[in-house]
Formats: structure tokens, sequence, C-alpha cells
């Protein structure tokens, strides 16, 4: 995954060893969670005998309830590198518009590929975002998620992301329960993971993220470097770094699964720019255009753009016009 220095690097590793911590439990049939004393996270962990587990902790928000669907839980696991820290959240995305675009991206990028079997949301090696059932809407609205990330710098295993589904719909069915929301049945995924994230790119003289009008000027090629996250009718991402210092060059996500685009939710305001389809949210921090495409309310998203909007016109222009709908922006629309 390219490096993000708006979030902390992340881990997978981590993730397996907890994983594996349990894993005579899982044996059994009965769960690696549903079973033993004391639990922890909602009852999504219990402690490891072996003491692979450290501590747990609750984060600032604590347990989720029917009165306050939020909640965050640490697990500090040691693993061959040295501890490591994972983290679990329940609640909706952040409320300000900016924190929210960059939590989406961080999230739904480069790194991560769709949850499978029915779940939404998606899931990388080392981090992971499961959106919860219209019923656990917070009582303003807002999509409720959960989401795990691990704080390490150690090489990233992409083994791990089936693990990371796992305990995404163990935590969720566990936190919908404290919060009162949980479905008739509980969420599960059981299918492999079929498709891994894409490698990272060098610009090189093709467009960058294979998206035509997607470019930098030639003096900058051989300094940039790009990952394509997961391209489908319902999510689409992707991320240009600078290869030397790994600055944040451009950052580029479009949901369009009901689910996911409510989770988004007001993030593109309603101001109407000229030329452009639906509303839009242009500022130095992001820029953002919810528009109907196919059907379907889908939000374009750009972190961190340049001081014109053609890259993101194009990029949301292609996204718009692979799903079959019409074009969102105007070609070479200027800030």
């Amino acid at each position: 995954m390219i490096p993000k220095t708006r979030r902390t690097k992340l881990l997978a590793g981590a993730v397996a060893v907890l994983v594996a911590a349990t894993a005579t439990i899982w044996a059994t049939g009965t769960g690696p969670f549903d079973t033993a004393e004391p639990s922890h996270c909602w009852g999504t962990w219990h402690e490891d005998e072996d003491g692979d587990v450290l501590r747990f902790g609750e984060g600032q928000e604590g347990t989720p309830s029917a009165g306050r669907p939020q909640g965050s839980c640490t697990a500090i696991v040691d693993t061959s590198g040295g501890p490591v820290t994972v983290t679990v959240a329940y609640g909706p995305a952040p409320e300000a518009p900016p924190a929210r675009a960059a939590w989406l991206f961080d999230h739904l990028g480069p790194g991560t590929v769709p949850l499978p079997d029915g779940l939404t949301g998606a899931a990388g090696a080392d981090s992971g975002l499961l959106v919860l059932p219209e019923k656990c809407d917070t009582s303003d609205g807002r999509a409720t998620a959960v989401t795990l990330r691990t704080d390490s710098t150690s090489t990233v295993d992409l083994g791990g992301i089936r693990q990371v589904a796992q305990i995404l719909a163990v935590a969720a069915n566990h936190g919908m329960e404290k919060a009162g929301c949980a479905p008739a049945k509980p969420l599960r995924t059981t299918s492999p993971v079929l498709f891994l994230p894409e490698d990272i790119e060098d610009y090189a003289a093709k467009s960058v993220c294979r998206i035509p009008g997607l470019d930098f000027p030639d003096s900058r090629a051989t300094d940039l470097e790009y990952q394509v996250g997961p391209v489908t009718r319902d999510l689409q991402s992707c991320a240009v770094r600078d290869s030397e210092s790994r600055s944040e060059t451009l950052d580029l996500l479009m949901v369009a699964q009901p689910r996911l685009a409510a989770l988004a939710g007001d993030v593109a305001g309603t101001t109407k720019r000229p030329g452009w389809r639906g509303s839009g949210t242009y500022t130095d921090e992001y820029a953002a255009v919810r528009a109907d495409c196919a059907g379907r309310p889908t939000t374009f998203l750009t972190l961190n753009p340049d001081a014109t909007l053609d890259r993101f016109a194009a990029f949301a222009n292609a996204a718009a016009r692979r799903l079959g709908c019409a074009a969102v922006a105007p070609a070479g629309d200027t800030a």
C-alpha cells in the first residue's frame, strides 16, 4: 500500500497473530469470539491463555449502546516484531466534512478489496470497514460502520485480508447487539478473498490511474507512482504519490453503493458549480460532487486537490462513463 502521512501505518500481520491466538477455540467449531471469559471489545475478543494478547482497553467512546451507538476498543498484541495495537471502532463517519472525506479514503482507498459474501465495505491486509444495516443508523440519519486498523510499521502481509473481514463481521454482530439493532441473522463471511490489492505502478508515460486525461506534466513523470484500488460499479479509488517523499499528491474515490453513499452523506454539500451535475464542495482540503448516476446517488471525491480541478473532472467523468451515465464535470474545469 502506498504510505499515507494522514494516518498511522497499518499491518495485517498483527491481525493474523490475533486470529492465531484463538486458533484452538476456532478449530472446535465454536468460534474464537463466542466462548471463554473474560471478554473484551463488546465480546469480540477473549483473553489468550498463551499471553499473546498483552492487554485490552476501551477507547474514549467505550461500548456502543442503544442510547449512544458509538464505541471503540484496542487490543495490544505481542508479535515477533514487538507489541502492535489493534483498534476496532463502531459508529458513524466523522461529522465534519473534511475529516469524513479523509476517513472514507483511508478505509476505502487503494490497498483494499470489496468484502465477500454480500457484506458492504472493504478490507485490506491491515484495515477494514463494514457498513451496518439501515436499522443501525444514528438518530440523525447517519450510516454506521465498524472499522479496524493496526499501528505497526512492519511489512504488510496480504494473507490477512480474510481474517480482517471475519473480525469485522464478528465485531459488527457484537456491536449491533449492544446497540439494539442486530438483524435476525448475524453477519457472516466464509468465502475466500478472490482478489488482492493491486501493486504500486510507476507513472512513466501512461495516464495516471489508467484514466485517459488524468495526466501530470512530463517533468514530474519520474517522480510519481500510483496505486489503483477497487474498480467496481459500487466503488472506485486511486492514489498518486511522490515516489521519493511519499507525500500525498492526489487521492480519488467514487462510491455508488447505497450504504457506502450513505456513509459519505452530505460531504459534497449543496453548492451548484457551473457546468457540473449535482451539488459539490470545492476547498483546499478536498473536493466532492454528488450526482445521480445510473439511478443511484453517487459521490465523487478527491483529497489534496491541485490548483485546478481538471484531474478530478477527468476521474469523475471516467467513473461516470464506466457506470453508463452522463458526464459529471465539464472538461478542463479550473478552480
